[in-house]
């Protein structure tokens, strides 16, 4: 019963973060605020003031995060402790990390994996193409990857007629 318990404080305790700003800076902020929304629902903060969550928010993404915070230039009617407004802030620094045409080849050289299932293959296909600014192309372009990727020859739609 103690271990259970010992468990349970250990999960309510854990938070996401930290936001790592790297060459991957555009996906690790889509995953890092997927986390922490969950994670502000979790604890039932989503209904609190802007500025506690931005708190909370700055407090989870970490020292890095918190540096760079304390360098976003606000416009007329946008705020620092509007939550949404530093979210935004956030991910504008982020995406303008992001290298497309790399993005773009991670995502054309992704092929499925021996043992992968087909649904695992297409879900990574569909997470690759979000940083990749296909607009439009995107659905066909996905498409077409699926083709070219899949192991399957009868998936493919290529098998010999025997």
């Amino acid at each position: 019963m103690a271990e259970l318990q010992t468990a349970m404080a250990e999960r309510d305790t854990r938070t996401p973060g930290p936001l790592v700003l790297d060459a991957n800076a555009a996906d690790n902020w889509r995953k890092f605020l997927m986390q922490f929304e969950i994670y502000l629902v979790a604890k039932s903060k989503d209904d609190k003031p802007e500025k506690l969550k931005v708190n909370m928010l700055l407090h989870c993404a970490g020292p890095e995060a918190i540096e760079e915070y304390s360098h976003f230039v606000y416009n007329a009617g946008e705020d620092k402790e509007c939550y949404a407004d530093v979210c935004s802030k956030f991910k504008a620094l982020c995406e303008g990390a992001r290298n497309v045409i790399y993005e773009r080849l991670v995502f054309n050289k992704r092929n499925q994996k021996e043992g992968e299932r087909v649904d695992n293959f297409v879900s990574e296909l569909k997470r690759l193409s979000l940083t990749c600014e296909f607009g439009e192309l995107r659905d066909s372009l996905i498409r077409d990857r699926i083709v070219g990727g899949v192991l399957s020859d009868e998936l493919r739609g290529t098998a010999k007629e025997t």
